[in-house]
């Protein structure tokens, strides 16, 4: 840093140098050069307009070179003020020829001009003739003049020369000072890559081989400065993390072993919720059958009453058919036993046979089920069982927690995928619990569950039959409100 300074400072001093340098050579050479050959050449233009007076055929011709002529004098003074102003340094004869000017050539020729005003032209043309006294002082005031703009010009290439040595000078000087940081750049990379690289290469490989599994690893660098506190302090890391890895794999084992026994309960729980469901099916559906034969039969022959008792036994076994349902689908999910079975159906039929079937359900409840369907058939490839087990939770669950009103269901076919949308008028659910809904075992809240009844896997295993067609459930919903659970599919 100090020598980029110092580098910094001599560039600036030696640049300053430089530009005092080109100043002067503008300000006192340049200028005072071009100072000098615009008199040249005003001189030159008054022995011109001097020649037009004398040569003139009207008065008016007389009079306009005589002021063509004052005005050139006049810029011939005003030059030669400038050049006394700039030009301080001796040796350049500006006041002489100044005065040569003014007090001689200047004097000389107005008399000349009074000579030609009487009419004397022939002696006035002799005098200002190269061998005539105005022509001689001319020409000695323009060598003048031309001995000016040499020492100008001397003075000029002797500027150009010291800014020549002021450049080599700084060149040498950067030289050096570049030269002094390269050495000491060499010098301090030494010193780190002896004194701190060598030291940080060594704990650096011991650490990657540490994380590389190499438990054993350790850091061989030792000494009294911080990077062999450093490595004293990893080793101590590392003999540390070594000791509690190897209780964490003991643990591990025992937790593996513990999983075993808890994974084989599971499914051990889960075969036997398969089994018990499929066994308590076959009453059930015995129960179901039968008691809707009866109550169609022995209707009008039985007293309402009796009819009823028929009516509630029909409808809790098939309340409690569909919780058997609920329960195998989610034994078969988590054996990971469901397949899938790919084939090409019309949606628009499908969703007409549920609404049919549910319809005496909403009936009950007083509610308005109606599904507005596409004009052609919306056909899609997909398992229809599966979907049939979507859309029928999705409308059971609309209808069971939608007290009054009405439940909507409709499609819209898209490029890529299909929604089935389902609308009702319910008790809507909080934002923050939707995520809760398609938790197995869980509904929105406690109240939901002892309101409503239900086991809290309708939705989960929809959610779940969803991903496993490569689609969706969407849900849009606010309290007291109403909710909407679209069913997005792939075409």
């Amino acid at each position: 840093m100090l020598f980029v300074v110092v580098l910094g400072a001599v560039a600036l001093e030696q640049n300053n140098r430089l530009h005092s340098q080109t100043e002067i050579m503008h300000k006192q050479s340049l200028q005072s050069r071009r100072s000098v050959k615009n008199i040249e050449l005003y001189i030159r233009s008054m022995q011109l307009e001097y020649r037009h007076m004398l040569l003139a055929e009207s008065e008016e011709q007389f009079e306009k070179a005589i002021y063509k002529t004052d005005q050139y004098e006049e810029l011939v003074a005003g030059e030669f003020e400038v050049l006394l102003q700039r030009d301080t340094e001796p040796g350049t004869d500006i006041g002489e020829a100044m005065a040569m000017f003014e007090q001689q050539w200047v004097k000389i020729r107005e008399n000349n001009r009074q000579l030609a005003r009487d009419g004397h032209i022939s002696p006035a043309l002799e005098r200002v003739a190269d061998t005539g006294d105005i022509g001689t002082l001319r020409e000695n005031l323009l060598e003048s003049l031309e001995k000016i703009d040499i020492v100008l010009e001397e003075r000029a290439d002797d500027l150009l020369s010291q800014s020549y040595k002021i450049r080599s000078s700084l060149r040498n000087q950067l030289l050096i000072i570049l030269f002094a940081i390269v050495t000491l750049s060499l010098l301090l990379y030494y010193f780190l890559y002896r004194n701190i690289r060598k030291p940080l290469d060594e704990i650096g490989k011991a650490t990657e081989q540490f994380k590389q599994g190499d438990l054993n690893s350790r850091s061989n660098y030792v000494s009294k400065n911080e990077f062999g506190l450093l490595s004293d302090a990893f080793n101590d890391m590392a003999a540390a993390i070594q000791s509690f890895t190897e209780k964490l794999e003991a643990q591990n084992r025992e937790l593996k072993k513990q999983k075993a026994k808890i994974s084989e309960a599971s499914q051990l729980k889960t075969s036997f919720i398969g089994n018990i469901s499929h066994e308590l099916r076959t009453p059930l559906n015995s129960i179901i059958t039968l008691s809707g034969v009866l109550g169609r039969r022995l209707e009008g022959q039985i007293s309402k009453e009796e009819q009823s008792y028929l009516n509630i036994i029909e409808r809790n076994g098939t309340h409690l058919l569909e919780l058997i349902n609920d329960f195998l689908d989610y034994s078969r999910l988590e054996t990971g036993k469901e397949e899938t079975e790919i084939v090409r159906f019309d949606l628009n039929t499908m969703i007409d046979d549920i609404v049919f079937l549910l319809r005496p359900q909403a009936d009950q409840k007083g509610i308005d089920l109606w599904f507005t369907r596409t004009k052609d058939p919306l056909l899609i490839e997909s398992d229809p069982d599966k979907c049939r087990r979507i859309l029928q939770n999705l409308i059971v669950n609309a209808i069971k927690f939608t007290p009054e009103g009405h439940v909507e269901i409709t499609v819209s076919s898209h490029p890529s995928h299909t929604d089935i949308r389902v609308k009702d008028t319910g008790i809507g659910i909080e934002s923050e619990k939707i995520p809760l809904i398609f938790e197995e075992f869980r509904q929105a809240d406690n109240t939901t569950s002892r309101n409503y009844g239900g086991t809290g896997l309708g939705l989960s295993i929809a959610k779940r039959y969803a991903e496993l067609l490569g689609g969706t459930i969407l849900v849009e919903s606010q309290p007291a409100k109403g909710s909407a659970f679209t069913l997005r599919l792939p075409r």
